[in-house]
């Protein structure tokens, strides 16, 4: 994979091999190229880098760097493989054969930076598991776009159930026998987007699947 697994692939990304010359011919005084994840050790970037990548601005979002974090733990898609060339970190879709340096849950995380910059949650579990309910119907909902906005969308999906066991820690390919409880929270919680009440009620959700 010295070249890259588009070789192997048995395609060409012009502008990857661009953006890797580009590195190599830097030196440590030039600044990094902005929208791309560096990663100093092989293969593994670190929280710091993550933070770099998306944009945190430790003297400004201190009470935000958990985003990063989640950002960093949170499994690409199935389809999804990370590579790494020249200390850059780019991701290839083995479906579609396309690599790209966008991380595939950037997007997700930049909004839920910018949207933690607006409503400022505290750095507590709690709260930042409130935070995240809040985001994912906001997103789920529309709720940002009013002319989009939808309440009506399904709610019981797979891959609800996956991100808010995601946020409240649950692995259910261990423990499958939470997904109903999962399912209750998502009905209890999109009632309450619906109805503009404040999201709460996590701890109660948490000590159910932790029982």
């Amino acid at each position: 994979f010295t070249q890259g697994p588009w070789h192997v692939f048995g395609f060409t990304e012009d502008a990857v091999q661009l953006e890797l010359d580009k590195v190599k011919k830097k030196d440590d005084t030039e600044d990094l190229v902005d929208g791309i994840l560096y990663c100093e050790e092989p293969d593994k970037p670190t929280s710091e880098e993550f933070q770099r990548y998306l944009g945190v601005q430790p003297e400004v979002d201190d009470h935000f760097v958990w985003i990063s974090h989640e950002f960093m733990n949170e499994p690409l898609p199935a389809n999804y493989y990370q590579y790494t060339n020249a200390g850059m970190v780019y991701w290839v879709n083995a479906v579609t054969q396309e690599s790209t340096w966008k991380h595939p849950h950037y997007d997700k995380y930049k909004k839920m930076l910018s949207a933690a910059r607006i409503n400022r949650p505290l750095p507590h579990w709690k709260t930042i598991m409130s935070f995240q309910v809040e985001f994912l119907f906001s997103e789920l909902f529309n709720l940002n776009d009013p002319s989009k906005t939808d309440f009506d969308v399904p709610i019981e999906t797979v891959n609800n159930v996956f991100e808010l066991a995601r946020i409240f820690k649950v692995d259910i390919k261990e423990e499958p026998y939470l997904t109903h409880v999962l399912k209750r929270a998502l009905r209890h919680y999109a009632d309450v987007v619906r109805s503009k009440r404040a999201v709460g009620g996590v701890e109660e959700f948490r000590n159910l699947m932790q029982r």
